[in-house]
């Protein structure tokens, strides 16, 4: 008899049914469960979200993985070729998804969208697209030149280098540079436009201009700061959307902008409510954006509280709670008025992952074989942790962000944090 084995040290026998963890979750609301010692079903493969979810609703829980190939399994298959190194900077388009990075999706079309580098990771600012229904992948834009520079180190102000170091990057008047997105990419349903906070360019590519041979130089853009923006880009192939041509983006709004709004440097964050508008902002500070409106002056403040370090930002619709989770603590902030109402502990290994469950849990995602989550609403609110092991995902990243949704009709949850797994469908045991 195969049993389960729960951190209270208790060990029941477990049923293929599934039926006696519903209680025993219920019961033990920090239960830890061991893959290697409990019966689980498989992992399995399919093409697409529907075989996929045909297959888990078969076995009743688990994993399936959609992949294109062994070799390249997801956005390996459609990475740009023949990069120069000034863009491949240290790791190459492998940093769109297992450097700070998340993903923007549409939920009505069930399509992720991918952008990302940073750092002195990697300097190409393309942008890739999931496809869930076909299970396919694209390359919607090529990396834009890196032939415009800005000032990393301005003259005299290190000690004996008058000079400038400065720093390869794309038109930012224009263009977002590759960036950690962290949790600022975002899928705009009211505009079906995709929306980026930058909060710096990847600096991969830098030099010291010791001869002063770009002093005069249009090619010279500014200080770092003036990467920085909110951006928009129109995701259609063939379709002009909010007076975007097809596949171009445009900035909306520069550094001074969202200084003038209060959005402080700080590591990006985003979510959309029920009426469409978009909160964003830093760790600091957070404000409302009518993705309809560009005037910068309809920014109003959503909330000033936050935590220590990055996270990630999910709208609850079903408590009207925009939730917060970051290292140590999930923050649940009041989606009317962004009152902080519950400061709940998070002290787990998560991914700084969550999606909403039909029945209202929040269930978070470590881009390997654990599965965290919690109910709210049931006191005490502690979190639990299922652990698949080897009938889990066995190579990830833990910075998943928005890489991990949550589809009520098909009640599964969607996540993807390494090139090296193609895109999982978790359909979670309870």
């Amino acid at each position: 008899m195969v049993n389960t084995v729960f951190s209270h040290g208790l060990s029941l026998p477990l049923r293929r049914t599934f039926t006696p963890l519903v209680s025993l979750f219920l019961l033990f609301s920090a239960a830890i469960l061991s893959a290697e010692d409990t019966v689980h079903p498989a992992k399995t493969t399919g093409h697409n979200l529907k075989e996929c979810h045909s297959k888990l609703a078969t076995q009743g829980a688990g994993w399936c993985e959609i992949s294109v190939s062994k070799q390249h399994p997801s956005i390996s298959s459609v990475w740009p070729k023949n990069l120069d190194k000034k863009t491949t900077m240290n790791t190459g388009p492998a940093s769109v998804l297992i450097a700070w990075n998340s993903a923007a999706f549409d939920k009505n079309n069930r399509i992720f969208y991918f952008f990302g580098g940073g750092h002195a990771d990697y300097g190409g600012n393309e942008v890739y697209r999931f496809e869930l229904d076909s299970g396919s992948w694209l390359r919607l834009t090529e990396p834009s030149p890196l032939n415009h520079l800005f000032a990393q180190a301005d003259y005299k102000k290190r000690e004996g280098k008058p000079w400038r170091r400065l720093c390869w990057t794309t038109d930012t008047r224009r263009l977002p540079a590759s960036t950690h997105t962290y949790d600022g990419l975002i899928f705009s349903h009211a505009t079906k436009t995709i929306f980026l906070y930058n909060m710096r360019a990847a600096n991969g590519s830098c030099f010291e201009d010791t001869t002063d041979s770009f002093k005069n130089s249009s090619a010279v853009i500014g200080s770092r700061t003036a990467t920085k923006g909110w951006y928009e880009f129109n995701p259609s192939i063939d379709r002009k959307i909010n007076e975007l041509p097809p596949l171009s983006w445009r900035k909306v709004f520069d550094a001074q902008q969202l200084s003038q709004a209060h959005i402080h440097q700080g590591y990006p964050a985003s979510a959309e409510l029920d009426n469409g508008k978009i909160i964003f902002g830093s760790k600091h500070r957070t404000a409302i954006y009518n993705p309809t409106n560009s005037d910068p002056d309809t920014l109003s403040t959503f909330s000033h509280q936050a935590d220590w370090g990055d996270g990630t930002k999910e709208y609850d619709n079903q408590r009207a709670i925009v939730w917060s989770l970051h290292q140590q603590k999930l923050l649940a902030f009041d989606a009317k008025n962004g009152h902080l109402s519950k400061r709940l502990d998070a002290k787990l290994n998560h991914g700084k992952s969550i999606a909403i469950s039909n029945a209202g849990d929040i269930v978070s995602w470590n881009g390997k074989s654990k599965i965290f989550s919690l109910n709210p609403d049931q006191p005490p609110a502690e979190w639990q942790v299922l652990d698949w092991g080897i009938q889990g995902p066995t190579v990830g990243d833990s910075r998943v962000y928005g890489k991990w949704v949550y589809l009520p009709e098909f009640d599964v949850f969607i996540g993807l944090s390494s090139h090296k797994t193609g895109v999982w469908v978790y359909k979670h045991l309870r």
